[in-house]
């Protein structure tokens, strides 16, 4: 067991997904505390009629008759560099694994009528790479001993290893915080790809729990390029970005894993272990370097963020929690809802914006929309914001729980108040329409209403040659005439 203290075990999580798509019967090492058997162990089932085979047994020797008793496999070979699980002869790199699994296979095959199948696990040397295209994009030659027996590919991002531990003179298993390397298990069946065409069942990639066990995020959530996305637009504070050097896309992806991950703080983020992917991120605004120009936007930095909606929705509701958000230094907005019915944004009447010119600033201008809202901001339910200038703001806002006042809609009551009490005028985002606050006097109209056929005659009064008769608004009284 101290020899095997270095192995990396595939979590309980990623075993469930292979055994659904093809279970085993036969383990043939990869590490002695037979964790491969761990979901018919969850289950509860027999496990007399599961074997196994450790390392130490050399089951490489008697693979063909293994092979035709058992049918089905799993094998998760030690990596090169890694510590042996024997010695001499005992000691087999990857590629010879996979030499004498499929050596014995194509030799079963060809002696009875039995088609053995099973998985091969390996660690992923470079994590850029997707399960569609590994065969593809692989030149080592273990991909190309194995490629025409191929049956499908799955793929593991974000993988909590399981490690043996030793744990009051008993051997257990921890899970690693994260592991920066993906996992990939193939499952090999005789001649599954001998065209080399297509794969008969569809290649996926999984992104884990990251083995977070305190707070289940994420959890079980299986990513796949072919589910919805989200457009995400942020526009973050100068000040909560690096200004030591110049800006890249890199900068955000470690900015919403760092603050809005959980432990964020304490864990190296990389491309391989986000919780929010390092992809589809282009960046827009950026602060001005030339001390005389007027920092456009506040110099808030702008970046569009294109990500699957299953990860999208649990960072907009981290995001809508976070004081950044409420406090003006981070505006974010689902841009499917930007210009919806919940929609608005605000601006400072001309006389405001005279009187305290070259003054604004973003977040204040958001604070004082949140921080004057009829009867506090536990009316209204902010869904998301996002700068328009320096001194106007959208602001996606359910206002089905404020009261309204006077007769007045909801969105009329926030409009007066802005007005009388910060100077801010409230539109639709929209068609950008003012929600006007105030109740207009119907005009009065022609009678006819086509110019046309107005009637005109001569008047008796020297100084009115003609008389033209007007049509009063139907709610107007004599008395008020």
């Amino acid at each position: 067991v101290l020899v095997n203290s270095y192995a990396k075990m595939l979590p309980t999580s990623a075993l469930q997904i292979l055994w659904d798509i093809a279970p085993w019967n036969l383990h043939l090492g990869g590490d002695e505390l037979l964790h491969s058997f761990q979901v018919p162990m969850d289950k509860g089932e027999d496990l007399t009629k599961y074997h196994y085979a450790p390392y130490l047994a050399r089951p490489h020797d008697n693979l063909t008759s293994l092979l035709k008793e058992h049918k089905s496999f799993f094998l998760q070979p030690p990596r090169f560099n890694q510590v042996p699980h024997g010695w001499g002869k005992d000691v087999l790199t990857e590629t010879s694994w996979v030499e004498s699994i499929i050596k014995s296979i194509e030799e079963v095959v060809r002696t009875s009528p039995i088609k053995p199948q099973g998985w091969i696990v390996f660690e992923l040397g470079d994590s850029n790479i997707g399960a569609r295209d590994l065969l593809g994009s692989q030149n080592h030659v273990k991909f190309r001993i194995m490629r025409k027996h191929v049956s499908t590919v799955q793929r593991f991002t974000r993988v909590a290893p399981q490690v043996p531990r030793w744990k009051e003179s008993k051997v257990t298993r921890a899970s690693m915080l994260v592991q920066s390397t993906p996992f990939v298990a193939i499952l090999i069946r005789p001649f599954a790809n001998e065209t080399g065409i297509t794969l008969s069942i569809e290649p996926r990639d999984h992104a884990l729990s990251a083995g977070f066990s305190r707070q289940r995020f994420l959890d079980r959530i299986e990513v796949d390029k072919s589910m919805p996305e989200t457009h995400l637009r942020f526009d973050i504070h100068p000040d909560l970005l690096s200004k030591t050097h110049k800006l890249t896309t890199r900068d955000f992806y470690l900015f919403i894993n760092t603050y809005f991950a959980p432990n964020g703080p304490n864990v190296e983020w990389r491309t391989d272990n986000a919780i929010y992917p390092f992809e589809n991120a282009v960046l827009s605004f950026f602060p001005q370097k030339n001390p005389r120009l007027t920092a456009l936007n506040g110099g808030y930095i702008r970046c569009d963020y294109r990500l699957p909606t299953v990860i999208a929705d649990p960072l907009m509701q981290v995001v809508k929690s976070s004081q950044m958000f409420l406090g003006g230094k981070l505006f974010a907005v689902d841009m499917s809802i930007f210009s919806g019915p919940q929609s608005y944004f605000v601006q400072p009447t001309r006389e405001t914006i005279i009187q305290h010119e070259g003054d604004w600033l973003p977040d204040e201008v958001l604070t004082m929309v949140l921080g004057h809202i009829p009867q506090g901001l536990k009316n209204v339910r902010v869904l998301g914001s996002a700068i328009r200038t320096s001194s106007s703001v959208s602001v996606i806002m359910d206002l089905s729980s404020l009261p309204a006042r006077d007769g007045l809609t909801q969105e009329q009551t926030l409009s007066r108040h802005l007005f009388f009490q910060t100077g801010l005028l409230l539109y639709r985002t929209a068609n950008a329409t003012l929600v006007r606050h105030v109740q207009r006097t119907p005009a009065w109209s022609l009678f006819p209403s086509k110019p046309s056929m107005v009637i005109t005659q001569p008047a008796k009064e020297a100084n009115a040659p003609q008389l033209v008769y007007l049509q009063c608004p139907e709610n107007l009284s004599t008395r008020d005439i």
